[in-house]
């Protein structure tokens, strides 16, 4: 047991402060030993001078001697008196902030690790490495001290790296978002409540929970500082939760009314105004907006929901809407866009600004119509497209285009290939578009093409050589069943339409000359990684010819035309050529003939039409 030295009578102790200071500090361990007993302690404490008081806590040797037990460190923290000199010491603060024993026997003490955080000198300290923080109010019994402390945990999460550390406990973190104390605490700083709310983690907590997140809505406080900031607003809209329960609150439909920057906030996000139309209840009180609904009519918004199609689907179905034809058509010009936008942008030039343009687009169209219009005036003039790589001269707009639709938009022509120069044969090049899409996807491709009509060819050859297209060659032949000369029929309007004289449609106006004509089949006897027949009407004549070399062909488009001067069963005629020739195939409208027959299609069933024809041999072939 150790033997505590007496304290001296009040009337036996030196009045000097130096000499007081030196007894204890010539036995330091004999001091802390004093303080272990209540009585002793308090006695002492009473006994000694403010002045000497403060001295001897601030001696180095008896900080060491403090730090060195941390009972004692807890018992002198305890004291009012001591306490107040030793948070003036940095240095001591961040000696026991350093100290795991220290900082667990404050945790022990609830009360006490709730006086020291509420002490700004000691928060600094703690906050200076977040981890010190994390020791103490990890510990339950201490959290709960702290949350029942007014404005203490408040002071805590102002702080950014108080706030990053406690909300980078998962713990600590479910235990703010939820617990009704520190909900409190939090509504009543608004601006605490946004930097809670703009930090994901916190807000993922927050919104998992229904009855809180309609809580945290429903509050005035804070809805009053989620209106206020439009940010924010947007932030929370994105969100399928938040957005549901700002929808649902009666204040915040008011002021979205009432509110220009709000109202421009929901617009101003395509997925989060997609998620709300998406959302049964938030969607449909989102459409009860007498502004929003209007401006919908007026297409301002259109281009949000088409994008996505189930909240398309939403929004078309609402009653205000759905019998509004301006709606309908700008609905229907905006998705038909869309889809345009897409296809085309991989074969955009660079330095476009395509967002920029994509949005000018869409205030120029109203009708379905004007997206041909607008979008051909973007890329072409004086007869010449333009596109990423290339400028190609084409020699009618009228037929130009179906040309961009079936090849670029759609990417009729796409195969896939391992080969870094793959052979392509292209019947029907036409003024070249093709040839260009085959060098855009693969560069080093090796072009064989045929175009029976003059001056289609030499555009194409023309085209070739001004963009620089190296192993390309085009044959001035039509494709058929045999060699020899054909009359070929060329309609004045349409430079797409040229076929076999005798395959002319009757009444058709236009100019009938004579062409050479070729088989396939010798183009056939090395292997081709693609051919593509596009050769109004002289398909199936070609591919009997050469049924017998079609084994070295990987992949076939077929574009395949038929009318009232056609004989009947030729698509049945193809297929069958196929198949004997283990090809998969995929048969659908091509895009001319699936926009005119788009509705009630069996009524086009004796019209001219023209289906595609898509197929893969089953056999692999040798390089």
């Amino acid at each position: 047991m150790t033997t505590r030295d007496p304290i001296p009578p009040a009337e036996e102790q030196p009045n000097d402060t130096a000499r007081q200071v030196d007894e204890f500090l010539a036995k330091p361990g004999a001091f802390a030993d004093l303080l272990q007993d209540p009585e002793t302690r308090d006695e002492l404490l009473s006994r000694v001078s403010p002045t000497t008081l403060r001295s001897l806590l601030k001696a180095p040797v008896l900080l060491e001697t403090i730090i060195g037990n941390p009972g004692t460190a807890k018992i002198l923290l305890g004291d009012d008196r001591c306490r107040d000199i030793l948070l003036d010491d940095a240095n001591f603060l961040r000696r026991i902030a350093g100290d795991q024993r220290v900082l667990e026997q404050l945790a022990a003490s609830p009360p006490l690790a709730r006086k020291l955080l509420a002490d700004e000198r000691v928060r600094e300290i703690l906050l200076e490495d977040p981890n010190f923080l994390l020791r103490i109010v990890r510990d339950q019994r201490t959290l709960d001290k702290i949350l029942d402390e007014p404005g203490l945990i408040r002071l805590i999460l102002v702080d950014e790296r108080g706030r990053e550390a406690l909300l980078g406990d998962d713990k600590l973190r479910r235990k703010l978002a939820t617990e009704p104390r520190s909900v409190e605490e939090i509504v009543t700083d608004p601006g605490l409540v946004a930097r809670l709310l703009d930090d994901q983690r916190f807000r993922d907590t927050l919104l998992e929970d229904r009855a809180l997140r309609k809580r945290i809505v429903g509050d005035r406080r804070v809805l009053r500082h989620i209106l206020e900031d439009p940010k924010l607003v947007g932030e929370l809209l994105a969100d399928d939760r938040a957005a549901r329960a700002l929808m649902q609150n009666a204040e915040f439909r008011r002021r979205v009314i009432r509110d220009p920057r709000l109202y421009a906030e929901i617009l101003s996000d395509q997925d989060s105004f997609a998620s709300i139309l998406r959302d049964g209840g938030a969607g449909s009180t989102l459409l009860e907006i007498p502004v929003l609904v209007r401006d919908l009519i007026l297409g301002r918004a259109i281009d949000l929901v088409s994008r996505d199609r189930g909240a398309t689907r939403k929004l078309i179905q609402h009653q205000r809407l759905l019998t509004d034809a301006d709606f309908a058509d700008r609905m229907a010009a905006n998705t038909n866009l869309l889809r345009v936008w897409r296809g085309l942008r991989p074969f955009l030039r660079e330095g476009m600004e395509a967002e920029r343009v994509f949005n000018e687009l869409q205030t120029r169209i109203r009708h379905p119509d004007d997206v041909r219009l607008a979008v051909l005036s973007l890329l072409c003039k004086d007869n010449q497209l333009n596109l990423a790589g290339a400028t190609l001269e084409f020699p009618q707009v009228a037929s130009l285009w179906i040309l961009l639709e079936e090849i670029l938009i759609s990417e009729e022509y796409y195969f896939p290939s391992d080969r870094a120069r793959p052979r392509i044969i292209d019947a029907g090049t036409n003024f070249g578009l093709s040839i260009y899409y085959f060098k855009h996807i693969y560069p080093d491709a090796r072009i064989v093409g045929f175009e029976p009509m003059p001056s289609l060819c030499e555009l194409a050859r023309k085209n070739c050589m001004t963009n620089d297209f190296r192993d390309v060659e085009i044959h001035q032949v039509a494709l058929s069943g045999e060699e020899g000369e054909a009359a070929l029929f060329a309609p004045h309007d349409d430079s797409l339409g040229a076929s076999m004289a005798s395959h002319a449609e009757p009444g058709s106006s236009g100019a009938t000359l004579r062409v050479e004509t070729q088989r396939l089949s010798p183009y056939l006897e090395q292997p081709v990684d693609f051919l593509k027949l596009d050769i109004e009407g002289a398909e199936d004549a070609v591919l009997e010819e050469c049924r017998g070399s079609l084994g070295n062909v990987r992949h076939l488009f077929c574009e395949y035309h038929q009318d009232s001067a056609r004989p009947s069963g030729r698509l049945a005629r193809i297929l069958e050529i196929l198949e004997a020739n283990d090809f998969d195939v995929v048969v659908g409208k091509s895009r001319s003939c699936a926009i005119r027959s788009a509705s009630r299609p069996l009524m086009h069933a004796r019209q001219r039409y023209s289906g595609c024809v898509w197929a893969s041999n089953r056999r692999p072939l040798e390089s």
